[in-house]
Parts: structure tokens; sequence; C-alpha cells
């Protein structure tokens, strides 16, 4: 490609530099390779590079000779999206992977007791600011106990024991996230869906769902819809009776928090609005101070979505104006407050204010570091800061991208 391209050094200049020069509008680009405008349009303006398989897709509808006419010799090491590792992910992954029956071959631990087990460990991931160098101790016995006790207990027990289960592969699906490769997300999620129909209980479904559509959004969006809207549909039911528990009620909730981000990823603003409109009349309905035990759904979370929906949808005045309607003290825990200010960050990028993002990241890490480590976003937002931020914040930026391991 001639002319000026080979001096645009970011792929979402590339992007945009190339299809205009093909004489393509957003919405066609996005009918070729079956996304919406606006994910094309978040594509360029927060220069996320998508994975291999769209990276194909895109150079094809842009009639380029090679994947490296899109991308550029000099932007795969600092955006493209990859899995970091991490030195304590591999009892984890034994203890997913095992299916050995004398793994743990002590007495069957009650369900009851697992289950409160687990969400202690998930209340430590919540409130650590090193969730997974806190609950790596924990979590491969939680996994080979759990299933230690549904291949051993009969009845309530096991099906409570499978509940237990399904939540210690929540907590793994957690640990996991931008860790374990694909095929390893994929048999977890399997194996906590089979958990869950052994519990029996809409409740644990709705959970195990919750878990799996955190990987297959990324696999395939609708796909990844339709699970949730499916699992949601027996708590609907109990709640329209006037039945629900207050679990129940929020695990609903949290599937319609979930179905937000996912539309709201493929730039369907209608669908991800209305689910968030859902979730914040359920959150209202709770006990003032609760969340859930699992997914933490409660109307501080609510807020949180609302911003990182406004940011998935390129909207970055609007996330903003959120962002900074939510006081970060009253955010329980440095996971979820993390998140806030990362949210916060992207929508100031994409709104043009490259000093509040570098501050709002900034705050992220100091929340915790750890979280912002193995979050691709967080990588992304630091790598674009460097290479783009402006000389004012340029010392910031280096020192946050070495701090998330971008740059050495």
């Amino acid at each position: 490609m001639a002319g000026d391209i080979d001096d645009v050094q970011t792929f979402g200049e590339r992007l945009q530099r190339i299809r205009e020069r093909r004489g393509l509008s957003r919405v066609v680009l996005a009918g070729l390779v079956g996304r919406s405008p606006s994910w094309v349009k978040k594509a360029e303006k927060q220069n996320v590079m998508p994975d291999l398989d769209m990276l194909v897709r895109l150079s094809r509808a842009l009639r380029l000779k090679s994947v490296e006419e899109l991308v550029g010799p000099m932007e795969v090491p600092l955006n493209l999206v990859v899995r970091t590792d991490h030195e304590l992910a591999e009892p984890i992954r034994r203890a997913i992977l095992s299916w050995d029956p004398v793994a743990h071959d002590g007495p069957a631990v009650p369900g009851g007791v697992l289950r409160r087990r687990v969400r202690e460990a998930m209340a430590v991931w919540h409130l650590n600011p090193s969730p997974r160098q806190a609950t790596a101790p924990l979590l491969p016995s939680l996994i080979t106990e759990a299933r230690h006790s549904v291949r051993t207990l009969e009845g309530q027990d096991r099906r409570d024991a499978a509940a237990a289960l399904v939540e210690a592969y929540t907590l793994a699906e957690h640990w996991l996230s931008w860790i374990g490769d694909r095929s390893l997300m994929m048999v977890l999620a399997d194996r906590a869906m089979h958990a869950a129909e052994v519990a029996d209980d809409p409740h644990v479904m709705a959970e195990a769902a919750w878990a799996w559509g955190n990987v297959l959004r990324y696999i395939d969006s609708n796909a990844s819809i339709s699970l949730v809207n499916r699992a949601a549909q027996p708590l609907r039911q109990l709640m329209d009776g006037d039945r629900a528990t207050e679990e129940q009620a929020a695990m609903w909730g949290s599937l319609q928090l979930h179905n937000a981000i996912t539309h709201a990823q493929s730039g369907r603003e209608g669908e991800a609005q209305q689910h968030l409109d859902d979730a914040a009349k359920t959150a209202r309905r709770l006990p003032a101070g609760w969340q859930h035990p699992v997914t933490v759904f409660a109307p501080f979370n609510v807020s949180i979505h609302q911003v990182s929906v406004q940011t998935e949808l390129c909207k970055g005045d609007e996330g903003t104006r959120l962002a900074l309607a939510i006081d970060p003290d009253t955010i329980p825990g440095p996971y979820r407050r993390s998140r806030l200010w990362l949210d916060a960050a992207r929508a100031s990028w994409t709104a043009g204010d490259q000093l509040g993002a570098a501050t709002a990241l900034d705050n992220a890490c100091r929340v915790s570091v750890e979280n912002m480590r193995f979050t691709p976003t967080a990588r992304t937002l630091a790598g674009n800061l460097v290479d783009r931020g402006g000389l004012m914040i340029a010392p910031q930026a280096r020192r946050i991208a070495h701090e998330l391991g971008v740059i050495a």
C-alpha cells in the first residue's frame, strides 16, 4: 500500500486510513466482517486489535495481500491482546484437568461446608488487592475436594457439593481469565455446566452460565447471549411469581449486566440499555448493603456497568460523566474498585482526554496492580498512552506500562 500508510504507527489509525482509501464506510466494513459499525469505530478510535481470525477477515475485506499490511510492523508487540502467564497457575490447571479419582482420598466434605469455604475464597478474591496471589493456595483443594464429594455423596448432599463445585469453577474462571488458553477455558466451562446439571438448581445453573458466558462472548457473542437468556428464564419465572430469593433475583440481575456488556461490545446500544435498566430495577429491590456472594451484584455494580457499557459503545464523554458521579470509596473491595478506575480511564481515552486516562489508569494500578496486569484492556491502554499520550504524561505512561509488564 503506497503513500503515507507506512508512516502510520497504530493499528486503529491504519485500519481507518485503509478503510477510507478503499472507499468503505464503517457500516459496509462491519457488514463484510460480521460486526457492527460501533465495533469498527471502537477498533479505530480505541486502537483495539482483535484476534488473528478477525485480522484475517478484515484483511480480506480490505483486499490486502497480508495481515502485516493491516497491523504494521511496529504494532504487534504492544497492542495485540495476548494471554499473560502466571507462576501460580499450574496447580489450578492440574486440578481442573485431572480426573484422578484418588486426587483427594479423605472423607467426603459435606456440600454445605464446601459451599461456605468456596464463598469465603470468593470474598478473599474480591477484597484482596492481589486476588490471584491470595486465592491460588485455596483453589486446587477446593476443586478436588468438591469433585470427590460429588462422586461420593448422594441425594441433597451430592447436589449441594455440585453447587459448591460450580462456584469453585466460577472462581477458577475469574482466576484464569486471560491466563488460561482457550481450550482450558472451554473445558472449565463445560465441567461447570455439567456440575450445575447435577446440582439441579436454577440459581446454580445461572451461575455456571454466567461464568461460561464470560468465555463464550469472545468466541461467539450471539451464542453467549442465547446461553445467558436461557439460564435467566427460570429465575424470571420465580421473580414473576414473587417466589425468588434474594440470591435468585440478584443472579437474574447479574445475567442482565452480562448481556448488557455483550450487546454493547457488538454495538447494540438499545439492547444493552434495556438490560441495564432491568438490572437497575432488580438492584433497587435488594436489601441495602447486600450483594450476591459470587457475582457481587448490587446497585454499585450496576453503576460500574453503566460506565462500562458507554465505554464499549465508544461514548467516552457519557462514560466519563457517569464515572465522575461514582465515589470510588463506596465500591467495596479493590477488585471492583480497580475496574471502575479502568473503565473511567478507557472512557477518558475514548473522549480524547489522555491526561484523564493516565490519571485514572494510574489510580486503577494503585488499587490493584495485579488485577490490571492480567486485564488486556488495561495493558492495551497503557501501550496506547506510551505511544500516543503526549510528552506531558510520557514518564507516567512509561511507569504504568512497566508496572503492567507492557514494556521492560
